[in-house]
Parts: C-alpha cells; sequence; structure tokens
C-alpha cells in the first residue's frame, strides 16, 4: 500500500520542487548535477513526528524527500542524450523544461508511490547448496529471508556480469553469461522502501541481517571460524546485488560491494564439520536459525547475532571484545533493573543460570564473567591500549559465552513458539 500524502501537502511539495528544479544544471547533456540542487534542504512541509514521519523513515531514512529527489535525479532528463563535451547547461533551457511543474509532479508522485520493492542476494559457502536441491530450489526462513540455487536467480534475476560481457567474450563468439553461478547458492532479503545509489534504512536493515544470519548460523554450529575457510584465503568478491521489483519483474537496480572486515569475516567461515557430512544436521541448524527469523520473538538474538558476527571480523582486538561485550548485554541486560544490583552481578547471574547445568559450573562461570567485564570496563572507561594473552583468551571466551546463550535462548524460544 502506497503511501499517503493529502492532496495540499502533495501540492505544496509540487510547488516547492518546481522552484528548486529553476536552479538545476545538467552536465554531459544528460545528468542533473545534485549540487545544483541545495534548495531540497530548505524543503521543510514533510512533519517529522507522527505516523508519516516514522512511516518514511522506515522507507527511507531520516531526509525521506531530500534522499529520494537526490537519488531519482538521474531520471529527471529520461531521453537526454549523453555528450562528452555537452559542457553544463540550465535544466530549465533544454526543451519541454522552461516549466518545471511537470517534472516536479512526476517526481513527486513516484515519491508517493512508495514503497517500492527490492531482493537484496549475496552468495553463500556452497557447501550449503544440499539445501536447495529440492524442486522448489529454495529454502525458506522467514516469509522475508529464503536461501536459493544460482539456477533459479538465473531466470527470475538479470545481473550484468562486467567480466564475461568483455571484448573476450567477443572473440569467442560466445554468449554472456548470467552473473549467476548456476552450481551457487545465495542468501536473498526482501525489503521495501526505497534503495538510492548510497545507504538508505531498507538496505542497512537487509544488511544488518545478513550479518546476523552469520552470526546466528555461528551461535547455532552451522558455521565454524576459521582463517583458511571453505571460501578460500583470497576470496571472490561476494557483493550485495540489489533487484526492484518494475512491473512484476525483478530488474537490477546495483551491486553493493561489502566493506572489507565484513568481507573478510564471512570469507573466513567454513560449514561445520558435523553438517557437511550429515546433511540432516544442516538441515536441522538452518531450522533453527529459521524459528529465529520467523519469530516476533527473535529480535534480541538476531540483534545479538549480528554483533557476534561484528565481533568476528575487525582487526582491532579492543573494538572486537566490546562488539562482543555488545552481544551479551543484549541477551542479558536490563535498563530497568535495580541499580543496585549491577549489570555486571545481574548478567553473570542471568548467564551463569542460563547455560550452566552443575553449581560448581555455575560458580566458575560467575568468575570468569566477571574477568570479562573487568577487562571492557579498562577498554571503555580507562582506554586500555593492548589485550594480554590472557585478556585475549577471555575475549574468546567470551564469544563462546555469547554462542551458548544464543543457542540456549533460541532452544526457549522455540519451545515457547510450540506451546504458543
Amino acid at each position: 500500500m502506497s503511501i499517503s500524502i493529502e492532496a495540499p501537502l502533495k501540492a505544496r511539495l509540487v510547488q516547492q520542487l518546481g522552484e528548486v528544479l529553476k536552479s538545476a544544471t545538467v552536465y554531459s547533456n544528460l545528468f542533473v548535477s545534485t549540487s545544483s540542487l541545495v534548495g531540497l534542504s530548505k524543503i521543510k512541509s514533510l512533519p517529522d513526528k507522527g505516523a508519516l514521519a516514522e512511516e518514511l523513515r522506515r522507507y527511507i531514512g531520516d531526509t525521506p524527500f531530500t534522499t529520494f529527489i537526490y537519488g531519482e535525479a538521474n531520471t529527471i532528463l529520461p531521453n537526454g542524450t549523453f555528450q562528452e563535451d555537452g559542457g553544463v547547461r540550465p535544466l530549465v533551457s533544454f526543451d519541454g523544461y522552461a516549466d518545471t511543474t511537470p517534472v516536479a509532479q512526476r517526481l513527486v508522485d513516484s515519491f508517493c508511490s512508495l514503497p517500492w520493492s527490492y531482493h537484496v542476494t549475496i552468495r553463500l559457502p556452497a557447501s550449503l547448496r544440499a539445501v536447495v536441491d529440492g524442486e522448489s530450489n529454495q529454502f525458506e526462513l522467514s516469509p522475508r529471508h529464503r536461501i536459493v540455487s544460482g539456477s533459479s536467480l538465473i531466470s527470475t534475476h538479470p545481473l550484468a556480469d562486467p567480466i564475461r560481457a568483455s571484448l573476450l567474450n567477443f572473440f569467442e563468439g560466445s554468449a554472456p553469461s548470467s552473473g549467476w553461478d548456476a552450481s551457487g547458492v545465495y542468501l536473498q532479503v526482501d525489503i521495501e522502501g526505497y534503495c538510492a545509489y548510497w545507504p538508505t534504512e531498507p538496505f542497512m536493515v537487509a544488511r544488518e541481517e545478513i550479518y546476523s544470519f552469520f552470526g546466528l548460523g555461528l551461535a547455532l554450529g552451522l558455521f565454524v571460524n576459521e582463517t583458511y575457510g571453505l571460501l578460500g584465503n583470497e576470496p571472490k568478491l561476494s557483493p550485495l546485488h540489489v533487484h526492484r521489483l518494475d512491473t512484476e519483474k525483478w530488474v537490477e537496480h546495483r551491486t553493493i560491494p561489502f566493506d572489507e572486515l565484513q568481507q573478510k569475516g564471512i570469507h573466513n567461515l567454513s560449514v561445520s564439520s558435523k553438517s557437511l557430512s550429515e546433511p540432516g544436521d544442516m538441515l536441522h541448524r538452518l531450522e533453527r536459525m529459521a524459528s529465529v527469523f520467523r519469530s516476533g520473538g527473535g529480535k534480541n538474538i538476531i540483534l545479538s547475532s549480528r554483533w557476534l558476527f561484528d565481533s568476528h571480523c575487525g582487526r582491532d582486538e579492543l573494538l572486537s571484545y566490546v562488539q562482543a561485550a555488545v552481544a551479551i548485554e543484549i541477551l542479558l541486560g536490563d535498563e530497568d533493573a535495580d541499580h543496585t544490583v549491577g549489570l555486571t552481578n545481574l548478567m553473570a547471574n542471568r548467564c551463569a543460570y542460563l547455560i550452566a547445568q552443575t553449581p560448581s559450573a555455575r560458580a566458575s562461570l560467575l568468575r570468569n564473567f566477571r574477568d570479562i567485564y573487568k577487562v571492557r570496563s579498562k577498554i571503555v572507561h580507562r582506554g586500555k591500549s593492548r589485550l594480554t594473552q590472557d585478556e585475549v583468551r577471555l575475549f574468546h571466551m567470551l564469544q563462546s559465552i555469547i554462542r551458548a546463550v544464543i543457542d540456549k535462548e533460541q532452544r526457549l524460544l522455540a519451545r515457547a513458539e510450540d506451546v504458543g
């Protein structure tokens, strides 16, 4: 359902945008210069509070109208012809653009047609191929998250392949490939809203959920973290492919590279040996992950998993330590807790009684947890500059604790869902 903007507000946006476009300039006879649209920042007609404001933040971000117009600037002259020596001209000097109201009306109408539907897709370890070998060619994690085969994407999600579509292609006399690996396997996330040529809110949500998928896979034993993972020490790029639904067809929108550290983190992951040797085990762990993505009560697990994954990605051991601490606080912390108890003691006791099986194990976990948080406090409050060997051991212990807590929380969540 499209966003609801009342006619008077819509008319005001058209009038204000038309004024901004009067100062717009075009270079190379085709591209509208976004720097000439600085007047957009003065358009304040949209509310900054209430249901409409929240809806627009969810679909675009904090500056929805400005972001949208900047993102759609390349559509202002849809019939323009690129001229390298075209110079810079005012938009109003082009035939049919002396009156900027029609183009402003078109852009505002397009803005009001949001949300648009997108798919964000990333390649997964080939070892997961077994879960999409059935007739459906996909494994559904939730209505918005699925694992799909490369062969199914070839026909539904066209993708440019700059390598195959090259001069070598011409001399070989071969046709360009689809860009997808037919034998590959991919994670796909649905988003609603607007994706520009830079990160907007829906895209950032999808990216974070992808990080959460890998972190949850680590926590539930589907993946293991190894320096030389199955994806290789010098991996191929695994960018994020974004497609937009346009008249019932998926059209390539853009390809976005991962940050270097997250790229490294992904390629240090291997599917666990047990899941490799037992397809049933792989399916079982994916089903457990799916229960978290499907559940309305899985939000904290998903968020914590993202921070766990981040703690595996960085080169900065101090930052990784803090990221791991954030992951455990998401699961065990409580903003409304009695301040006289202390957050560390509260989390330590919750952790000990959640995952330790015996009194001696609880006592040991309580001691270790407090030691872990002493290091965290030294980093955050005293500017500690490096970790000792024993503190690195505590860091890896913290990651193990996070995995154990997520494992337990998932089981409790699944049990509650079954009872409900």
